[in-house]
């Protein structure tokens, strides 16, 4: 199971450009370990690959931010 992979995509839209937010991936609950995202914090981040180091049931939440500093999130 370590090093295998998923991706994890998403896309906001905003009235300044989709370009000016940033996605923010993280996991909820008590994962079975630590998750690893390819992109984080950055516009990028839309098309992530999370990386496991072990077997279980994983839940994502991503925060995507505007220029403004508004957010919302997503499970």
């Amino acid at each position: 199971m370590a090093g295998s992979t998923t991706a994890l995509s998403v896309l906001g839209a905003d009235d300044a450009g989709e370009a000016k937010l940033t996605y923010t991936w993280a996991t909820t609950g008590t994962p079975p370990a630590a998750v690893t995202f390819s992109a984080n914090g950055t516009n990028a981040a839309k098309n992530a690959t999370a990386t496991f180091t072990k077997a279980g049931t994983y839940n994502f939440q991503v925060t995507v931010r505007d220029a403004g500093s508004l957010t919302v999130t997503s499970n």
